[in-house]
């Protein structure tokens, strides 16, 4: 009894430590990618209650469609929450879900093809990306999160206060969560397989079921499908599958399929989800026209 009584208490200790640690002003590379999710996260918080569109999922849409664009254009508040991919689609949702109002915020979502990412509430994994943003931009302190902190004390590298720098930077995004920072463009040639973690069957009993769960639960989902290049898919048939069943359930057009999947290598800039200047535009107007129908505007 003894040493399960020491054991409780060392456990408790750690804990507190970990949660204090996870509070204080240690620079946890302060000036990092993530914490630049910080814009998105007031703005959201500040305009609870007003009627918004909310822009869901990885950095294909932080990096690939224009928030503030669409909020002159529509005339309704959109928010773009893209960050990365390794957040997690249902971290996301856990991340926002304090800031929704489900009769009036609509959620837009354009998945990209990593749904073996989605398998748990918790991953199979900790995300260390969902971590980051809950811990040093949000400021809560998740389960799954427990000893992260601790864990990247020990990591020298996370602890350098770096500049801001490169191609990812905290100060590279507007106040609407888009990533607006550019460099010149990158050789199409070395982006990587957009669909090589594709899995049909992962999305059928993992995504799928909770999407739909989600909408059972009162939430507004629009899909729009992603923007990715034709020559660097290597399954284009599974792509055009997963599309023709969102597109059923949440899509704006309520067509077969979309008719726009894949795209020139040229909209493209350091990957296959991210986009140029042009592609933004491109992939922006996309959106547009989705969410106008779905309005019936």
């Amino acid at each position: 009894m003894p040493k399960l009584f020491n054991l409780i208490i060392l456990i408790t200790t750690f804990i507190f430590l970990d949660f204090r640690l996870s509070k204080t002003n240690i620079p946890f590379r302060n000036n990092s990618f993530f914490m630049g999710s910080e814009n998105f996260l007031e703005k959201i918080k500040e305009t609870k209650g007003q009627r918004r569109i909310i822009l869901v999922g990885g950095s294909s849409l932080g990096f690939g469609v224009s928030a503030k664009e669409l909020s002159k254009d529509l005339n309704i508040l959109t928010l773009n929450t893209g960050l990365n991919v390794n957040v997690n689609f249902k971290n996301y949702i856990r991340i926002i879900k304090d800031d929704i109002n489900k009769d009036k915020d609509i959620l837009v979502f354009s998945p990209e093809y990593d749904f073996h990412l989605q398998k748990s509430f918790f991953n199979k994994y900790r995300s260390r990306e969902f971590c980051e943003i809950a811990l040093f931009a949000k400021n809560i302190y998740p389960l799954d999160c427990v000893g992260y902190a601790t864990t990247k004390l020990f990591g020298i590298s996370a602890l350098i206060n770096k500049k801001n720098e490169g191609l990812y930077r905290r100060d590279g995004f507007n106040e609407y969560g888009d990533y607006i920072f550019r460099v010149k463009l990158i050789n199409g040639k070395k982006l990587s397989d957009a669909c090589m973690n594709l899995s049909f069957d992962d999305f059928k009993e993992n995504y799928l079921p909770y999407l739909k769960a989600l909408k059972a639960d009162g939430y507004n989902l629009v899909y729009i499908p992603n923007f990715i290049p034709k020559s660097k898919c290597t399954k284009i048939s599974e792509v055009i599958e997963v599309d023709k069943v969102l597109t059923k359930n949440f899509g704006t057009f309520k067509t077969k399929g979309s008719k726009k999947l894949f795209f020139d290598l040229k909209y493209f800039y350091d990957t296959s989800y991210h986009l140029n200047q042009e592609g933004v535009k491109v992939k922006t107007d996309i959106f547009r026209n989705h969410l106008l129908n779905y309005l019936g505007i």
